[in-house]
This record gives structure tokens, C-alpha cells and sequence, in this order.
């Protein structure tokens, strides 16, 4: 199973996949729910405290068919994506999965 992101030509622009974590914790795809905290400019929170975490593709995918509001970490460049999200029942899983975020306790925007 692969989850990526299409462009308004419906081609493939970014790809999620597991991100390792800083403490050597196994890499996990990492999804953002629309409800997480948000800063005094109300920017939403992308922190690690903030995140659900899941080690199969299979259980992000359903976390977010039931919440299609939520957002999903990707690459490149690790960027936090929510639209146009593509769940590909049979597409192969990306491989390059044990790459650290750089700034994974970063709390940038979407």
C-alpha cells in the first residue's frame, strides 16, 4: 500500500513514508489530526506531542478515511500535506523508510 499526493494533473508530487525519530524509536508514518493545538497566530502545532503515529501504511490509510480532515507527513522535505492525499490499495510501500526528520520536534505550519 502507498499513500502520495497528486497535483491538479492528477501526477504524483510527494510520498508519504516512515520517518525515524531522533531517539532511535522505529520509523513511523506520522499524521496530524485537524484538531491539534495551535500557536497564538492559530498556525496548527506539527510537534511530535501533537502527532499519531502508525508502522503500517495500511493503518494510516485508515486513520485518515476516518478523518479526512487530518494530515499526513511526506516527502519530499518532509512536508505535512492534507489535500489531494491518493491511498493506493496496491502500490508498493516506499523503501527509503529509515531517514531521520531533520527538524522533527519542528512546529511549522501546514
Amino acid at each position: 500500500m502507498r499513500i502520495y499526493q497528486k497535483d491538479a494533473d492528477g501526477i504524483e508530487i510527494k510520498t508519504a513514508r516512515r520517518f525515524s525519530y531522533r531517539d532511535g524509536s522505529a520509523p513511523r508514518y506520522r499524521i496530524f489530526p485537524a484538531d491539534r493545538q495551535r500557536n497564538s497566530e492559530n498556525v496548527p502545532l506539527n510537534t511530535i506531542q501533537q502527532e499519531i503515529a502508525f508502522l503500517t501504511a495500511e493503518e494510516a490509510a485508515k486513520f485518515l478515511l476516518l478523518y479526512p480532515d487530518a494530515s499526513i507527513r511526506m516527502e519530499p522535505e518532509g512536508k505535512i500535506v492534507r489535500s489531494n492525499i491518493v491511498i493506493d490499495r496496491d502500490g508498493d510501500e516506499p523503501t527509503n523508510l529509515n531517514d531521520t526528520l531533520k527538524d522533527a520536534d519542528a512546529g511549522e505550519g501546514e
